[in-house]
């Protein structure tokens, strides 16, 4: 494993603290499946919450991550705010699944990423109904 070396912009005590944990680290590899699951979850649902939030989305970390894994709507947030969320989330499981070491991300890709899994359609939505 290629050695990891801090900032040099932090001091020699924080420095050392980060290379004993990341050692101590290191000596728990390989981590279980399960474990790297729950992680890319609950970063999933961080990098959903962390950049709906910075655009305006009202929607708290643990409502968040109700609307992607429970599938519930939060009363008093906009249909906007949910679709918003769920669509970040779509967008960052289309790049697991296609972006590979050495992949180059073209410019259709963010178009398609975009106008598919990121931008508020309310028309698609809509439009899936059911006939009894």
């Amino acid at each position: 494993m290629e050695r990891w070396y801090p900032d040099k912009g932090l001091t020699d005590q924080q420095q050392q603290r980060i290379l004993e944990k990341k050692t101590r680290l290191d000596g728990l590899r390989p981590f279980p499946i399960s474990a790297i699951k729950r992680l890319q979850q609950d970063i999933a649902v961080e990098w959903t919450y962390n950049s709906n939030s910075i655009e305006g989305n009202t929607l708290s970390l643990r409502e968040t991550r109700v609307v992607l894994q429970d599938g519930l709507t939060i009363g008093g947030k906009t249909l906007r705010e949910h679709f918003e969320a769920i669509n970040h989330h779509n967008a960052i499981a289309w790049l697991e699944d296609v972006v590979s070491p050495g992949y180059l991300i073209s410019a259709s890709d963010i178009l398609m990423l975009h106008n598919d899994k990121v931008s508020f359609n309310l028309k698609t939505y809509t439009n899936n109904h059911r006939n009894y």
